[in-house]
């Protein structure tokens, strides 16, 4: 059993013990799967863990690629080992602490099997799909059970499902059990933290309100649909962050920066510039030291002092960086109406959390 307030391993990264190798090369593979998925994980994929990003620890659990359409794919042909086999790879490293690998192979089962249209109803049938794909995805980062309506991991969801409206059925009993929920949390942790004490209640009208106000923007909703997850997260990213910072927030659930933005700039969405500054935001600030070996730098810079020096001091290495690459940037008129959209999806974050958590 967990201590007072703390959850059961259910999903989101927990506390380790690490796997040898010799355990991780004696787990089953699936070279079927293997083979379908190694064109998306193949260009960031770690050498020793091909499912995860390269350039991060193994614990963290990046996915080298978004894999909900793959996902998607196999929740519709019911091929459900597949994606069990999937979670089990990108948890191996990091299974988290006193579970075993076979944990995440029987929760994708229990996963793959949730029913979803008794907790909401999408207009559209495509968002129960989509929705789908991305829990499994957020499964291994985010709480399954009430600790979701806290956890920032739900920006994910929602950014997911961003192109449908949805409404969430038994609101009334769903949010007396969320505040229940709080309640009890506000009692086992008050002596340890004021996370819970300072969550406020949940305000069932607030959340009706915020459920039957019409949603925006119809003809960037509509365009974002035909996009993969991966790609609304970029979308949303960009928004927020601006050009070659996109897709930070995305990295924990699985996404190629340089795809994603390939499609959204194919979809009309923005274009594909080469400014060498933008492009260098796009790396993790070791990295950028890293490739300024023999230039007098300290750990202690800024990602855009560092990034200033390269371009006045080290030319040879933002060319050599920012080389056949390129950054998003979307259209002044899809800001606008993406700003629309995004208040909108901030709204729903909560109601959704709601009705998946306490489903």
């Amino acid at each position: 059993m967990a201590a007072a307030g703390e959850r059961e391993p259910l999903g989101g990264v927990a506390p380790c013990r690490a796997t040898s190798p010799e355990e991780i090369s004696s787990m089953p593979s699936n070279t079927r799967v293997d083979e379908e998925l190694a064109s998306l994980t193949r260009p960031q994929a770690h050498p020793q863990h091909p499912y995860l990003r390269i350039g991060y620890s193994p614990s963290s659990r990046y996915p080298a690629a978004d894999f909900t359409p793959w996902i998607a794919g196999k929740l519709t042909t019911g091929q459900f080992e597949d994606i069990g086999y999937l979670l089990t790879r990108i948890t191996e490293a990091n299974p988290g602490l006193g579970v075993a690998s076979s944990h995440w192979d029987s929760l994708a089962a229990s996963l793959c099997k949730i029913d979803l249209r008794s907790a909401l109803r999408f207009q559209d049938e495509q968002g129960y799909l989509d929705l789908h794909a991305a829990l499994i995805a957020y499964a291994t980062h985010g709480a399954l059970d009430g600790f979701m309506i806290i956890g920032r991991e739900v920006e994910y969801l929602t950014r997911a499902i961003a192109p449908y409206s949805f409404e969430v059925l038994h609101l009334e009993s769903k949010v007396a059990a969320a505040n229940a929920f709080i309640k009890r949390m506000r009692r086992e942790t008050r002596d340890a933290s004021t996370a819970w004490t300072d969550f406020p209640l949940y305000d069932k009208e607030v959340l009706a309100r915020a459920l039957e106000a019409d949603a925006p923007a119809p003809a960037l909703r509509g365009t974002l649909k035909q996009a993969a997850i991966g790609s609304r997260q970029m979308f949303f990213g960009t928004l927020k962050e601006g050009p070659g910072q996109g897709g930070w927030e995305a990295r924990p659930f699985g996404i190629n920066e340089e795809l994603a933005s390939s499609e959204l700039a194919q979809l009309g969405l923005g274009q594909l510039v080469s400014d060498p500054q933008l492009i260098l935001m796009t790396f993790k600030k070791d990295e950028l030291l890293a490739a300024l070996e023999g230039h007098e730098t300290k750990q202690g810079l800024s990602k855009k002092y560092i990034i200033k020096y390269i371009m006045d001091h080290a030319p040879n290495v933002a060319g050599r960086l920012t080389a056949g690459r390129s950054v998003l940037n979307l259209l002044p008129e899809i800001k606008e109406q993406g700003a629309i959209l995004s208040a909108w999806v901030d709204a729903i974050k909560h109601p959704l959390a709601v009705s998946v958590a306490f489903r």
